[in-house]
């Protein structure tokens, strides 16, 4: 007889259920009409015997509804995970992004107007939000220190796997180096060192103070030691023996090509025309000893 009740439950799982609610909201109406009555309890007792009754009635239903639907709540509660790990896996970038946007502004590593880079791009930021952040990229792998025009949206993501590094100080004044690369026979290294610095120095000199200024202004608040603003010239030597001369200034962000660019030509110009010299004094040389009579037959 039990497994019959039993497979007939679980054949006709509607019909089962319906008569399992029906038969406890039966049997907790029968013991509340009994409490009910006035020789029973007192009205407090009755309350308390109530409330304890319906309880206990719920909690049964409950967990009778659960025996009869357990293959089905199983399944109903995998199809729960496999959505849930679906939703998850579509809108991961979307998750880190806001992941990320988070990070950001809790440890706010910039303002709006900031130079950063972020990973492999840099620019000004323009704008941001939970999900993404705006620059006006601006080149610096070629040392050009100007905008693009482009416009980089980067998702927040990013700020989770690379580090962010504010260049806001890049914005009016920089450390920037470049090289000049000569043959060594054509001047004295030293004399071509003192005349680039003289160059150098003389084409700094109306933002020096400035700089001198701004230079101790950054130390001050990064609290470390850059530098500048004097100038710095290093002599070395290539594989071949040729001399390479290595200016390092810190100058105007906007200043930076025009004063390389000057130094540059002026130390050209000084090495070309060593050149020359030093090729009519070979060229003369050579037609004085092709000819040494030729002053004597003049005569």
């Amino acid at each position: 007889m039990p497994e019959e009740v039993m497979l007939f439950f679980s054949s006709y799982k509607l019909i089962a259920t319906v008569i399992v609610i029906v038969v406890i909201v039966v049997i907790r109406w029968l013991i509340l009409s009994l409490f009910r009555h006035p020789r029973f309890s007192t009205r407090e007792n009755r309350r308390l015997y109530a409330n304890v009754v319906r309880n206990v009635s719920n909690i049964l239903i409950l967990f009778s509804l659960a025996s009869l639907w357990s293959a089905e709540i199983h399944q109903f509660a995998l199809s729960i995970a496999a959505f849930a790990v679906a939703l998850v896996l579509s809108m991961r970038e979307y998750i880190q992004s806001l992941s990320g946007g988070v990070y950001r502004i809790v440890t706010s590593p910039f303002v709006i107007g900031d130079w950063v880079q972020i990973g492999s791009y840099t620019g000004e930021v323009t704008s941001t939000d939970l999900l993404s952040t705006t620059l006006f990229e601006v080149d610096v792998s070629h040392g050009h220190y100007g905008y693009t025009g482009k416009t980089l949206v980067l998702p927040n993501n990013l700020f989770l796997t690379n580090g962010v590094k504010n260049l806001n100080f890049m914005r009016r004044f920089l450390v920037h180096s470049f090289s000049i690369t000569r043959k060594g026979h054509v001047m004295n290294p030293f004399e071509a060192k003192a005349y680039i610095l003289e160059r150098v120095q003389e084409y700094c000199a109306h933002f020096y103070e400035i700089g001198r200024r701004y230079n101790a202004l950054i130390e001050k608040r990064l609290d470390i030691t850059i530098q500048g603003p004097e100038p710095m010239i290093r002599v070395s030597t290539t594989d071949l023996g040729h001399n390479v001369f290595t200016v390092s200034i810190f100058c105007p962000t906007e200043e930076v090509h025009d004063i390389e660019q000057k130094v540059t030509e002026d130390f050209l110009r000084l090495w070309y025309e060593r050149l020359d010299a030093q090729m009519a004094f070979g060229r003369t040389h050579a037609e004085h000893w092709a000819d040494p009579n030729q002053e004597d037959t003049r005569d």
